[in-house]
């Protein structure tokens, strides 16, 4: 069954359009979407209960954002990012991301950190369920909860983008996840220099959690060539 049936029934309180592109942009961020998969515009106006031209607009939207790829009958497909195109995204990532995670640490509330601990223990919670699809949408929660906090609007728009890219080619590291805690790990790590207040080791380890998997994904799309 394809995540596009678990996609939300708008409110009619922003354009229909905006409602869902932000629907089909959560999916993909999370990695609720498969590379390759094909969408439809009749497929989420029937899951999203709207008409055609909202549905039809928002893949267009998400198709000039490099997210999806044109088909015919104005459907399209999830981007299948190469080997070269997914270690560009992560390059761009890691500069980015490890800025937002630096600046995030003096923004922190007690409550903030409350918080992405409970991520994080939701993370383990899943890994030990192999309930890996879950799993993947607490990470895109566990970074962007950071980055939010970074208070820093511009550069965030610059990630979400790269997420929306590379969100479903995250897929692949749920074998990684099967065999390793390495990235939970990385996570906790960042928990431990956020409560020391040092922001440069926080960065560091958000650095070494987006490399970790870009080492990981890399070999397994180039074993798909």
């Amino acid at each position: 069954m394809s995540a596009i049936n678990a996609l939300e029934k708008v409110q009619r309180t922003d354009t229909l359009t905006v409602q869902t592109y932000s629907e089909i942009k959560k999916l993909l961020m999370t990695g609720k979407l498969q590379p390759g998969e094909k969408l439809t515009g009749r497929q989420i106006a029937k899951a999203m209960n709207v008409s055609l031209t909202p549905s039809r607009e928002a893949i267009g939207r998400l198709v000039a954002e490099g997210a999806l790829t044109p088909g015919i009958n104005q459907g399209a497909f999830v981007t299948r990012l190469t080997c070269e195109m997914f270690k560009e995204i992560s390059e761009c990532r890691v500069l980015l991301e490890g800025q937002l995670a630096y600046h995030s640490i003096s923004n922190f509330r007690d409550e903030d950190t409350k918080k992405i601990k409970k991520t994080v223990e939701k993370m383990e919670d899943e890994k030990n369920k192999s309930n890996y699809s879950e799993l993947l949408h607490l990470n895109t929660e566990f970074h962007f909860k950071i980055y939010n906090i970074a208070n820093m609007p511009i550069m965030l728009s610059i990630v979400e983008s790269l997420w929306l890219k590379i969100g479903p080619t995250l897929n692949l590291l749920r074998p990684f996840y099967q065999e390793s805690n390495h990235g939970i790990d990385f996570h906790k790590n960042f928990i431990h220099y956020l409560e020391k207040n040092d922001p440069s080791r926080a960065k560091k380890a958000i650095i070494q959690d987006i490399s970790l998997a870009t080492k990981r994904i890399s070999k397994l799309l180039k074993n798909r060539k």
